[in-house]
């Protein structure tokens, strides 16, 4: 029989194999990524880097630290492997400290590593997620010095990686002393938290609006199953559905004692989060999958000699669809940068058009290739988080939402346009520069 290290070592090259095939994976903001590590690393007039004190470092702490030997893409691979191996070692290693034992049950987690929330390309938070997990594994695991003093460093690390990532690490081990009922561990756990919580509490965090939305039945269930839909294909819903049953099935809910009240508050959070919360979109996506990643590491299922076989296969086909439906979306890319060396150096584009004739998520962030091959401004990179800020000259251009704007809000104050279509090219009073099968890039007379 092999060795359940061996059979996770190759699960964790399974996990990247689709980096190894693919130029630039299509996630929702992966391209915003690329994007911020190109500026931390190339200072441009149209931004400032502002480090601060302030979470969400996670993404431009890497490209800072890998800036000198790697180039923007590169960086944003090194992200996205981090978030596929950070999170499903963290299974493996928790799962491990709880069950004194090395098991094959936690490479079911690799059929979540690509999920819904790591699709949208919330680097920061799928890193923290990794960052929880083993967090907890050195809480469990150490004597109570030791652990404090783990658990210390894993919830700094954790405030800068990704707010949200503390805030359920900060539950869960809050929930695990209450299981425990030992006023000690209540006294450790706030002597732990107590710097994030008063950066929290002291500094401001910045957030590109108000806005903030319960979302209705539909966005809930959406969420929920978050976990197990990555694509967004019909099939994956039938899948998800099987490995749900699979789940419950193989281990009757069996979770290791300490861990019932954290998973219960866990679950009592991802249920009450709203979709959309101060702007930031796809909030109630993110704890079901940090969810389903505790329930993996903190169950023990009943001795089954076929899951093995039922975790190899659909692994298999996961890897395969995803890389395929990658693969057949780098034209996209490649057209797209071809055409953006026809703007000069430092020029302001803004992205324009109708995108939900246009489902995949590239479209959606395209223009920030602008940012990488001719160090142009746009206004959508998510500058209200992170240390990327627009620079005073540009702040009257710079918007927080992500998205494309309309036709009817085109801003002629942008030296050119970037306009999504679908193949029939818009009437405009402006001068076309390049096109592509899907956009036209227009100057304007400003």
């Amino acid at each position: 029989m092999i060795h359940p290290l061996l059979l996770k070592g190759l699960a964790v090259l399974g996990l990247l194999v689709p980096l190894f095939i693919i130029d630039v994976p299509p996630l929702y903001d992966y391209l915003n990524r690329v994007a911020e590590a190109h500026l931390i690393g190339h200072p441009s007039p149209a931004y400032t880097v502002d480090w601060g004190i302030q979470p969400n470092l996670a993404s431009a702490g890497v490209a800072w630290a890998l800036g000198t030997w790697l180039d923007a893409y590169d960086i944003a691979r090194v992200l996205l492997a981090l978030s596929l191996v950070l999170p499903f070692a963290g299974v493996c290693l928790l799962h491990r400290v709880i069950h004194r034992q090395l098991g094959l049950w936690p490479l079911t987690a690799s059929l979540v590593v690509y999920n819904g929330i790591l699709g949208v390309g919330a680097f920061n938070y799928c890193i923290g997620q990794g960052i929880v997990l083993i967090g907890l594994s050195g809480w469990l695991h150490f004597t109570r010095w030791i652990r404090i003093l783990v658990g210390v460093l894993a919830a700094n690390i954790l405030y800068f990686t990704h707010l949200m990532a503390f805030t359920a690490f900060a539950l869960i081990i809050i929930l695990h002393a209450l299981s425990q009922r030992k006023l000690r561990d209540l006294i450790d756990v706030g002597f732990t938290i107590s710097i994030p919580v008063f950066l929290i509490l002291s500094v401001p965090t910045n957030f590109p609006s108000e806005l903030t939305v319960y979302g209705s039945t539909i966005d809930k269930g959406r969420a929920l199953l978050s976990p197990f839909v990555f694509i967004g294909y019909p099939w994956e819903f039938i899948l998800a559905a099987i490995l749900l049953v699979v789940l419950l099935w193989a281990t009757r809910l069996k979770v290791a004692t300490e861990f019932r009240l954290p998973i219960l508050g866990l679950t009592a959070a991802a249920l009450v989060t709203p979709s959309i919360l101060n702007g930031v979109s796809a909030v109630d996506w993110r704890l079901p999958v940090l969810l389903t990643f505790l329930i993996i590491a903190t169950t023990k299922p009943r001795p089954l000699n076929w899951l093995g076989v039922i975790i190899a296969g659909v692994f298999a086909l996961k890897i395969g669809v995803i890389t395929f439906h990658w693969q057949s979306q780098q034209s996209i890319f490649a057209e797209a940068r071809k055409a953006m060396q026809m703007l000069p150096q430092g020029a302001s584009i803004q992205s324009v058009g109708n995108v939900k004739s246009r489902q995949f998520p590239p479209y959606i962030h395209l223009v920030s290739l602008a940012v990488v091959e001719r160090s142009a401004f746009v206004p959508t990179l998510f500058t209200y988080s992170g240390p990327v800020y627009a620079s005073p000259g540009y702040r009257h251009l710079d918007r927080p939402g992500g998205a494309p704007v309309p036709p009817e809000k085109v801003d002629p104050r942008f030296d050119y346009l970037f306009w999504i279509h679908d193949g029939a090219e818009p009437t405009t009073p402006y001068e076309p520069i390049a096109r592509g099968s899907f956009f036209t890039i227009f100057k304007t007379a400003s």
